[in-house]
């Protein structure tokens, strides 16, 4: 089944870049937020409604900076995802709280947490996409 989803690179004045630890099901990753645009939403309204949902941040976004195709089981389904990513900057360093909407996030969602390039490269639990540290250091310029 295709699906299409919007996501935030939010990096921080250090350039860490802010992920969402999942547990689904003892499978643990880290992801950046965002997920599935709704029907009738532009891509960039659905990253800022997700930002808005899961984090209670509400950014201007700028973009689409990179995009992503990968296929996943996803609350019980097998999907053809493409992510589409946009970008902003925090002005603090202090990570959001996470904020559960779906049954899925509810169940999975655990912690919100800044990574640095080094902590990209050097991550012992899957971090999607496997190229975030590539496209953090191409990306965070663009926000100065």
């Amino acid at each position: 089944m295709p699906r299409r989803a919007a996501r935030t690179l939010l990096l921080d004045p250090q350039d860490r870049v802010l992920l969402i630890r999942y547990d689904s099901d003892g499978y643990i990753f880290w992801v950046t937020p965002g997920g599935a645009v709704e029907p009738g939403e532009t891509d960039v309204e659905a990253a800022a409604r997700e930002l808005m949902e899961e984090l209670r941040i509400t950014a201007e976004l700028y973009g689409p900076v990179h995009s992503t195709t990968s296929s996943f089981h996803h609350e019980g389904r097998y999907v053809e995802n493409t992510d589409i990513f946009f970008a902003t900057r925090s002005a603090t360093t202090d990570a959001p709280q996470c904020h559960a909407v779906s049954l899925f996030e509810k169940n999975a969602m655990r912690h919100a947490r800044w990574w640095s390039l080094q902590d990209l490269q050097e991550a012992s639990e899957d971090v999607f996409p496997k190229d975030l540290a590539e496209i953090v250091a191409r990306v965070s310029p663009l926000l100065r």
